[in-house]
Formats: C-alpha cells, structure tokens, sequence
C-alpha cells in the first residue's frame, strides 16, 4: 500500500511540474506571479523576445442584434464581445522551457509553459 501511494505522490507530483499552465515564472533570483503588472515583469525578467497582440472572443457574451443572449440555432449572426490581450514569449535558452505570458489589461493572468528555447 506505501509503494501504491509513494508511486501515486510522485506521478501527481511530476504533472504538476510538467503542466502547461503555471502560477509563477522564475526570472534568475527573482518571481513573478500571475498578477504582477507589465512593468514588474520587465523589470524581473528583462524583454521579452517576442510580443504580439492577439484578440480574445467571449462567445458567453455575444448578443443577436436584437438585443437577445445568442442561441447555436439562430440564424441571426452574432455580435460578440472581443478582448485584446498581449503575448509575450521569453525564451531562457535551449536547456530550459520557453514561456508565454498572456497580459489583459495590462494585468499578467497566464504564464504558459512551451517547448525548450533555442
């Protein structure tokens, strides 16, 4: 039963540290956590390598033009609500996993784990 639940301990544990999504990025000495403001992380971790803007659709809020909640079986197109958020990809070089740090608003709300850098 210990050899089960050490093996169980030691799986979760390793999802949890391979996991896509992440709460926090380690800039040499210094973290940032999903919260922190453009300006800390810059000043944390230096430029990102790469920025784009990209736009988010919240299809929860798309309304027909009349005004109602839109239904799949409508036949009036949709307006819906768009948000524009910043990516930024550091890339901490080839022995450590590249990131995506996704901005609404300014405000850092997902620090996305990506393949090795180069």
């Amino acid at each position: 039963m210990i050899k089960k639940t050490g093996k169980l301990l030691i799986l979760v544990s390793f999802l949890f540290i391979f996991s896509e999504q992440v709460l926090a990025l380690r800039c040499g000495h210094r973290i940032v956590d999903v919260g922190a403001n453009k300006s800390k992380v810059i000043s944390r971790c230096g430029q990102p390598l790469y920025v784009e803007t990209r736009e988010k659709k919240y299809p929860l809020y798309c309304v027909d033009r009349l005004g109602d909640r839109y239904q799949q079986n409508h036949s009036i197109d949709p307006v819906c609500r768009y948000e524009i958020i910043e990516v930024w990809t550091y890339n901490f070089g080839q022995h450590k996993f590249m990131r995506e740090l996704i901005f609404q608003k300014g405000v850092l709300t997902d620090i996305i784990l990506l393949d090795y850098g180069e």
